[in-house]
């Protein structure tokens, strides 16, 4: 993003260049009335945004989702709003997740699209091309606060070079690890320094028992999310260019075969096996078990002081690099038909640039504004009833290495078929080469 606003800067250095080409015809009385009306309208469009956002009574719309604990953080941050904005009211619609996608398409046919729009990155791309957010990138430079964000958090909301969406809470995945259980064994903790090798060592070592009684070495959420692009390099498809690249990449065949090989030997349970345990890391019955953010506030629930854990970074292969994960970083867009759109931006700005918005959404994911996430207030802060002070400083890295979320349209139709080809496999039904082959073959009948 440095690129673009460096870029942006040069654009509008053109113009008093070209001025200067031209100051032999240009009376001192003309650059004067020139910086005079310059000033004018710079006066204006602060008193138009101080009058919109600080002075009239304004109700603003305002649509989100998320599960319970995202939903009365919300609540609150709309009470401190609205407390400390006395002018501005605002309403907000709730919808669960599985509905929203659906529920944005039909805000926008109808015309009555919210002001403010909670979005994440998937969802703002099947909507981007259709004209319905405002493009955001005046606001943010006139305020100057593009760098406020953490590093690339802004990338994941444009597109085309127009800003649609500001970054608001990122919610990535880390490797919970049961400590009772490394201790009973005689193991040292992982450590962010960990490799791949060492994990698979680890689930081989940890796995333990039979039938009810058995102890996972790991719990892999999701294969379909992990295989698609684990190593951050030649990812099961290239989204831009809507290409597939399943055959002849070696990154993919070895996450492919690294999930699928932990199944096989009972280290990690398949989908069924997942569906029969009743649980995940919760039960105490897995060594190890990819999380993410929102898992916490329901284990310090469920978990309690029933055994010690804790969280730390993904592992790193020593050929193909670190391990990325899916990160689903949301954001808050506004409405390109809204007739209050500095309020809006004061509402957005109030949820993603304030220290004691950013705190309170800690609950929720790793906050995006850089000033909090980086500080020892932010990585020592816990809910008084928390039993466990977790290692926020591994999900706080993984931000770092995201992959992409892909999972709506067209690629939701391929990853459902990884899906299908990686049980296939689990279950000794076909080849890695095989399953390979055909999800080559589909993909591409997709994207054609």
């Amino acid at each position: 993003m440095g690129n673009f606003f460096k870029s942006i800067a040069v654009l509008l250095s053109v113009p008093l260049l070209l001025s200067g080409c031209n100051s032999s015809a240009t009376s001192a009385e003309n650059q004067q009335s020139s910086i005079q009306e310059e000033e004018n309208l710079s006066d204006n469009a602060n008193e138009n945004t101080s009058t919109e956002a600080s002075k009239e009574q304004i109700t603003l719309t305002f649509s989100y989702w998320g599960d319970k604990n995202e939903l009365a953080c919300k609540e609150e941050l709309i009470k401190d709003f609205e407390a400390a904005h006395p002018n501005i009211k605002i309403e907000a619609t709730y919808t669960d997740g599985v509905s929203y996608h659906t529920k944005l398409q039909t805000f926008f046919t109808s015309g009555a699209a919210p002001d403010v729009i909670s979005i994440a990155g998937d969802i703002m791309y099947d909507f981007a091309e259709e004209g319905v957010f405002e493009d955001l990138t005046p606001y943010i430079e006139r305020d100057q606060v593009a760098g406020q964000w953490a590093d690339g958090s802004l990338d994941i909301f444009t597109k085309h070079g127009k800003i649609y969406a500001a970054p608001y809470v990122s919610k990535v995945f880390a490797m919970a690890y049961n400590k009772d259980i490394f201790d009973a064994a005689g193991l040292a903790y992982p450590t962010e320094s960990w490799t791949e090798e060492d994990f698979v060592n680890i689930t081989r070592q940890l796995t333990t028992g039979e039938g009810v009684n058995k102890i996972y070495g790991t719990k892999l959420t999701d294969g379909s999310k992990m295989i698609r692009d684990l190593y951050g390099q030649m990812p099961l498809y290239d989204v831009k260019n809507k290409k597939m690249q399943a055959e002849g990449n070696d990154y993919f065949k070895h996450a492919f075969s690294l999930y699928t090989d932990l199944i096989i030997g009972g280290y990690s349970p398949s989908d069924l096996e997942t569906d029969s345990i009743g649980g995940g890391f919760e039960t105490g019955k897995f060594a190890t078990a990819l999380c993410a953010t929102w898992d916490i506030n329901s284990w310090e629930e469920l978990i309690g002081d029933s055994f010690k854990w804790d969280v730390v970074q993904l592992p790193s292969n020593t050929d193909y690099g670190p391990w990325t994960y899916p990160a689903y970083t949301d954001g808050m867009a506004i409405s390109s038909t809204s007739e209050h759109k500095e309020a809006a931006w004061e509402f957005i700005k109030w949820n993603t640039l304030s220290e004691e918005s950013q705190e309170k959404i800690s609950q929720l994911g790793v906050p995006v504004l850089k000033s909090y996430v980086e500080s020892d207030n932010y990585l020592n802060d816990f809910p008084n009833s928390y039993a466990v002070k977790y290692n926020k400083e591994a999900f706080a890295d993984m931000m770092n290495r995201a992959a992409g979320q892909e999972s709506l349209g067209i690629w939701a139709e391929i990853n459902d078929e990884l899906t299908k080809q990686y049980n296939a496999v689990s279950l000794s039904e076909t080849t890695v080469d095989e399953a390979i082959a055909v999800l080559q073959k589909k993909g591409e009948s997709v994207l054609e």
